[in-house]
C-alpha cells in the first residue's frame, strides 16, 4: 500500500475542489472520515469538495493508495495517481487456473515416473520448474527420477535447489541426508 502526503496546489477557486485522477482510470475512490468509516464516492476521474482529510483509491489488480490530506481547505487540489500493479508473492497462487495446471502436471509426471517413463516425466517436470520456479516439488520429483536412475550427483543438485526454494521441507532434507550417506558409502 502506498501512502501519499504530498499536495499539488492547482488554483484558487470560489468553491474549493479536490480532483482525483488515476492511471489507469476507473479506480474506486473512497472517503475515510476521522472515525475510519469509509464511504465509496465514485471512480476516477472524480471531483470532490475540498476539506476531506483521507482518501483511498483502489482498482482490482493494483496496489491500493491512501491519500492523507493536510492543508488549506479553501484551495483546489489535484492528485494524478499512477497506480502500481500488484506484485504477487511468488509462493502463493491466486489463480485457480495456475493451481489446476500445476496439479495436473504433477499428477502426469507422477504417472510417468510410476510407469518408469522417465524421459516423459522429466519433460513434464522441466516445464513445471520453468512455469513455476518458486515451487519446490518439481525439483523434488526431478531429484527422485535422477535417484531412480542412479545419477546421485544430479539428484543431489535437484534436492538442493528444492531446499533453496523451501528450506523448511523436512522430507527433502531427510532425502538429501540419506543420499549423502549413499554416495559416501559408494565412494569407499
Amino acid at each position: 500500500m502506498h501512502i501519499f502526503i504530498l499536495l499539488l496546489l492547482v488554483s484558487c477557486a470560489s468553491e474549493p475542489k479536490l480532483l482525483i485522477k488515476s492511471t489507469p482510470e476507473a479506480a474506486e475512490v473512497t472517503v475515510i472520515d476521522a472515525n475510519g468509516t469509509e464511504d465509496k464516492i465514485g471512480v476516477t476521474p472524480v471531483s470532490l469538495r475540498s476539506g476531506i482529510q483521507s482518501l483511498s483509491v483502489q482498482k482490482e489488480g493494483y496496489e491500493p493508495v491512501k491519500i492523507l490530506i493536510s492543508g488549506d481547505g479553501n484551495k483546489d487540489y489535484e492528485f494524478n495517481l499512477r497506480l502500481v500493479k500488484k506484485t504477487e508473492d511468488p509462493k502463493l497462487f491466486d489463480s485457480k487456473k495456475n493451481q489446476e495446471k500445476l496439479a495436473r502436471n504433477i499428477a502426469k509426471a507422477n504417472n510417468f515416473i510410476f510407469s518408469k517413463k522417465f524421459i516423459e516425466a522429466r519433460s513434464v517436470l522441466e516445464n513445471i520448474v520453468s512455469d513455476f520456479p518458486y515451487v519446490s516439488v518439481g525439483h523434488d520429483l526431478l531429484g527422485n527420477i535422477s535417484y531412480l536412475q542412479r545419477d546421485f550427483k544430479q539428484a543431489e543438485a535437484h534436492y538442493k535447489k528444492s531446499l533453496q526454494i523451501s528450506p523448511e521441507n523436512v522430507e527433502t532434507q531427510n532425502v538429501l541426508e540419506r543420499l549423502k550417506k549413499i554416495t559416501q558409502q559408494e565412494s569407499l
